[in-house]
Formats: C-alpha cells, sequence, structure tokens
C-alpha cells in the first residue's frame, strides 16, 4: 500500500515534470499516437494528411508488438486498405522477447480476425516461410527439436500442464493449448542445400532449491562462460 501512494503522488507529477523537460516515456508514445490519429470530433486531421500518403504498410518484427501500438497503426491500416493497399506483418513467435514491454505475438491471429480489416481485404493469407537462410545447420536442426514437436495439440497440452499451476481450471488450459499449438504450426525449417554446415548448440541442466537460488546459480555460471570461454574467443566490443 505505500508503494501504491508514492506511485500515485508519481503519477500526479509526472505531466508537469514532461512539461518542465521536455521528456515523455516511451509507454506513453501508443496511446497518444492513437489519440491524434483517432480524432475525437470526426476524422482526424493527421490521419487526412498521413492517410492519403500511406499505400502499402509493413510491419517487421511483429511479434514484439503490443496491443496498444497496434491500436495506434490500424487507423492508418484501415485507410490504407479501404484505397486498394496492402498490409504485410511479419515476424517469428520464437523471437518474442518484449513481452515485459507488452508485446503481444497473439496479434498475428487477431489481425485474421478482424472483421473490419478482413471486410476490406477479404484475401489475406498466411505464408510460412520454409527455409532458415540464416544459422548454421545444427541449430536449426536444434531449434525443430524443440519448437516443432508444439504443432502436436496433445505434447502443447502436456507442457503447459507442467508450466502451469496444477489447479489451472480446464478450460483455461484448453484454450492456452490452442494459442501454443496455433502458434507453433508449421515451424519447423528446412536448411537450404547450400546452408553451412556446423554451429554449437550445448544445454546444460542447472538446478536450484528456490527460484532466487536458480537464478543466482544461471548468472554465476554465465559469468563463467563469459570470462572463460567466449571471452578468450571474441573482442568485448
Amino acid at each position: 500500500a505505500p508503494f501504491l501512494d508514492l506511485a500515485i503522488l508519481a503519477l500526479a507529477e509526472l505531466p508537469e515534470y514532461q512539461n518542465e523537460t521536455g521528456l515523455l516515456p516511451a509507454s506513453r508514445i501508443p496511446a497518444l499516437a492513437a489519440r491524434v490519429l483517432n480524432g475525437e470530433y470526426g476524422v482526424a486531421e493527421s490521419l487526412c494528411r498521413m492517410g492519403t500518403r500511406l499505400e502499402h504498410i509493413l510491419i517487421d518484427e511483429f511479434q514484439d508488438t503490443s496491443r496498444e501500438q497496434w491500436q495506434a497503426l490500424r487507423p492508418l491500416v484501415e485507410e490504407a486498405l479501404s484505397r486498394g493497399g496492402s498490409l504485410t506483418w511479419v515476424g517469428d513467435v520464437k523471437q518474442s522477447i518484449y513481452g515485459w514491454r507488452g508485446g503481444e505475438p497473439e496479434l498475428f491471429d487477431a489481425v485474421f480476425e478482424d472483421q473490419g480489416l478482413t471486410r476490406l481485404a477479404p484475401g489475406g493469407e498466411r505464408r510460412n516461410l520454409p527455409r532458415n537462410w540464416r544459422s548454421r545447420r545444427e541449430v536449426v536442426e536444434h531449434n525443430n527439436r524443440i519448437f516443432a514437436p508444439l504443432e502436436n495439440v496433445i505434447t502443447a497440452q502436456r507442457v503447459l500442464a507442467a508450466l502451469l499451476p496444477a489447479d489451472t481450471p480446464q478450460d483455461v488450459l484448453a484454450a492456452a493449448t490452442q494459442r501454443l499449438n496455433r502458434a507453433f504450426a508449421a515451424t519447423a525449417q528446412q536448411c537450404p542445400p547450400e546452408a553451412r554446415n556446423g554451429g554449437l548448440v550445448r544445454a546444460e541442466d542447472i538446478q536450484g532449491a528456490s527460484q532466487d537460488d536458480l537464478r543466482e546459480l544461471v548468472l554465476e555460471r554465465l559469468c563463467e562462460l563469459l570470462r572463460d570461454e567466449i571471452g578468450p574467443r571474441r573482442a568485448w566490443s
């Protein structure tokens, strides 16, 4: 409760602080952009100016897009589609690392389920890129062994049952299983014939008596790897 009171006080001072410093928290930008583009009364002037210039929209790393960011972009997308333009969104749910900032990989499917957009562009399609041109063969094959089994419903359910609390309601588990299964469908990748062989993947089993204990052990092991194995072989820059 004391921390909550402190947060309320800090939040009340935020507008004045922003005016004095000219600084804006990054987390506020999507909401402000949405307000500017949506317009509270009629069509926003900003939307009129930007919407007429944008026809084809490409969003990369879409797995890290937050719902607020998407809501800010949506008016521009809708305007582009209404004039025969296009929306292309690209990403990989396996690389989603911005959940702490609101990134939602589930938005991949939510766009297809947006009736306002699908009414304007009913011919949307999903394309899975079958080949990995970036990584060496051992890395690609390791990822396939880890992630490809999740496109099996039974495997996905077993994994979630092990991760979630034992008293998780069955309907919640079933919905989560469906999302996980759909997210990793067709996730296995092939190596092109000219792919470089080699690559190193090494897994270590680190066990701790508690989460804090495990965190300390992992950090200690990471420092050892940096100091003894990676540091001597790679420049710190």
